[in-house]
């Protein structure tokens, strides 16, 4: 594990290299993989389907209605973003996995964002 000092200084030149996403998208991955191994899979891998699972409910706890719009703020508009997040992670050693078709995977086993964002609180704005 790395420390906190070598975690930013790492996503300072992460973002420095390729200035797509804020730092908050970042941020949110690194909660997102460890919600999704410690209250999903419950074991120390896994797989792009399962952290992107992890990230919708993760996403909707924290931020409920706003969660699309909170990830487009963040310049994250598809599951193929969050494997650019995590491919630019595991290149600079901050998190660990396959580096080979990441992106590509995301984006094959991704959500659309607004059936995954908005879907949920469709039902009850209509009581309302």
């Amino acid at each position: 594990m790395i420390s906190k000092e070598d975690y930013k200084q790492r996503l300072t030149e992460i973002i420095r290299l390729d200035g797509r996403y804020e730092r908050e998208a970042y941020n949110f991955v690194l909660m997102s993989i460890n919600f999704s191994i410690t209250v999903i899979v419950r074991r120390n891998t896994i797989t792009a389907k399962e952290l992107l699972d992890g990230m919708r409910i993760y996403s909707l706890e924290k931020f409920g209605p706003m969660s699309r719009m909170v990830m487009e703020h963040w310049g994250v508009f598809s599951c193929k973003d969050f494997g650019e997040i995590v491919l630019n992670l595991i290149n600079k050693g901050i998190v660990e996995g396959a580096i080979e078709h990441v992106v590509e995977e995301f984006e094959e086993v991704g959500f659309d964002f607004t059936e995954a964002f908005e879907e949920p609180y469709r039902d009850f704005s209509k009581d309302n």
